[in-house]
C-alpha cells in the first residue's frame, strides 16, 4: 500500500484549503493547491468540490490556457477574526530582518500596518509587546532604496495586475540602456538587493515570450519602468528550473568540488550552499564540499573571498580559469613602488613654505 503523503486528515486539509482560499485572495492552480496541502491532484480536486458545496463565499472556476485555477468569493461582510499573537510576533521579526531593504516610507507603512494590527489581538496583555523589535539585520553594504520607490512600487502593481511593463536597463555603469517590454512574475531578493524575475515579451501584438528561459533584473539598474495595458495573464509562472543550485544568474548547471582549510570549514559546513550538496570532513578538520552551480562567475568570486583558505579540485576547466584570474591579480601587484631615499623622507616631512 502506497505511503500517504503527510499524516493530515481530510477534514484538516479541508480546513487548511479554506484558510488558503479565504485569506490570500487570489487564484491557485490546482497542481499549487496540491503542493501546498501536500496531496494528489485528485484529493485536491474532491476537496475542491467539497469546499464548493460548503464554504463560507462562493468558489470560482477559470482557465488560463490548459490549466485550471480556482479563487473564493468572498461576501461583503466578512467573518470576524482576531489576530494570533504569536503569528504577529513572528510577522514583527520578518519586520526586523528585512524592513532595511525597503524605502523609507514603505518601511513607515509597515511599521504602521503591525502597530495597528495590534488592536484586533484577543487580550490586552498581548497588545503591548506584540509588535516590538526583536531582531537585527547585520550587512556589510547596502543599497539604497529610496529613489527607486516608484518603480519598486509599479513593478508590484503589475505582478498584482499580471500586467507588462515597458523597462529602461543599464546592467553596468559602462553598459548602454537598452529598452524591453518586460512581464514581471517574481521578485526575488538576494545578497541584500531586489531582483525581479520575468519574461522579455514581444513588443506588439500577442504578448509572448522572446526566449526560452526567464530574464533577471537588478531592480537598482532599472532606470525606468511604465506599466502599460498588455495582459501578462497568458504566460507562464517564471519557474526557475535549478533554483537549488549555487548563485543567482542563469547558466548551464555544472559539479563542482572545492577544499575548505579547517580556519572556514566550519563555517561551510554549518551552511547549505545548494540542495544536493555533500560534505566530506577529513582528519585534519579541512572539508570537501561537492555541490552544484549555475554560475561559473559567482562560484568564482565565492571561493576567492575565502582567500587562501579555499582551493578549487574540480573541475580541470574550473580550476585553470581561477588560476588565470590569480595571474592576473599578481600582475596588478607584481610591480612594486621604489622605496623613497632618506633625503626624499626628508623632503616630504618638511612643511611647504608660504608664499
Amino acid at each position: 500500500m502506497p505511503q500517504k503523503r503527510d499524516d493530515a486528515t481530510p477534514t484538516e486539509k479541508s480546513l487548511m484549503l479554506f484558510s488558503l482560499m479565504l485569506f490570500n485572495g487570489r487564484e491557485f492552480s490546482l497542481g499549487e493547491i496540491a503542493e501546498k496541502l501536500n496531496c494528489s491532484k485528485q484529493t485536491a480536486s474532491r476537496l475542491l468540490d467539497g469546499l464548493e458545496r460548503f464554504s463560507y463565499g462562493r468558489l470560482r472556476r477559470g482557465r488560463h490556457g490548459r490549466e485550471s485555477f480556482f479563487s473564493l468569493e468572498r461576501p461583503n461582510l466578512p467573518p470576524r477574526v482576531c489576530l494570533n499573537p504569536e503569528g504577529l510576533r513572528r510577522l514583527a521579526l520578518c519586520r526586523d530582518f528585512m524592513l532595511h531593504l525597503l524605502p523609507e516610507s514603505m518601511r513607515r507603512d509597515t511599521e504602521a500596518a503591525l502597530n495597528q494590527s495590534t488592536a484586533f489581538l484577543p487580550a490586552e496583555e498581548t497588545k503591548e509587546h506584540a509588535a516590538l523589535p526583536a531582531g537585527k539585520s547585520l550587512t556589510k553594504g547596502y543599497i539604497d532604496y529610496t529613489p527607486f520607490q516608484h518603480m519598486l512600487d509599479t513593478i508590484l502593481h503589475a505582478l498584482r495586475e499580471r500586467r507588462v511593463c515597458s523597462v529602461r536597463y543599464q546592467s553596468s555603469l559602462s553598459a548602454e540602456e537598452k529598452e524591453y517590454d518586460y512581464a514581471p512574475m517574481l521578485l526575488e531578493v538576494y545578497h541584500e538587493a531586489f531582483f525581479v524575475r520575468g519574461w522579455v515579451v514581444t513588443d506588439k501584438g500577442r504578448v509572448e515570450a522572446l526566449y526560452d528561459t526567464p530574464t533577471t533584473l537588478a531592480l537598482h539598474r532599472l532606470r525606468a519602468v511604465t506599466m502599460t495595458r498588455r495582459s501578462s495573464e497568458q504566460l507562464p509562472p517564471a519557474e526557475d528550473t535549478s533554483s537549488g543550485a549555487f548563485g543567482l544568474l542563469e547558466g548551464d548547471p555544472f559539479k563542482a568540488r572545492i577544499r575548505f582549510s579547517p580556519a572556514v570549514s566550519t563555517y561551510v559546513a554549518e551552511r547549505r550552499w545548494s540542495e544536493d550538496q555533500h560534505i566530506s570532513v577529513h582528519k585534519d578538520s579541512s572539508v570537501t564540499l561537492s555541490l552544484t552551480a549555475r554560475s561559473r562567475q559567482e562560484l568564482l568570486a565565492w571561493v576567492l573571498s575565502f582567500g587562501e583558505h579555499a582551493q578549487v579540485l574540480g573541475p580541470a576547466w574550473l580550476r585553470r580559469e581561477l588560476q588565470d584570474k590569480l595571474t592576473a591579480m599578481l600582475e596588478q601587484y607584481a610591480h612594486r613602488e621604489k622605496k623613497p631615499s632618506p633625503a626624499e623622507r626628508s623632503t616630504k616631512n618638511t612643511p611647504d613654505s608660504e608664499t
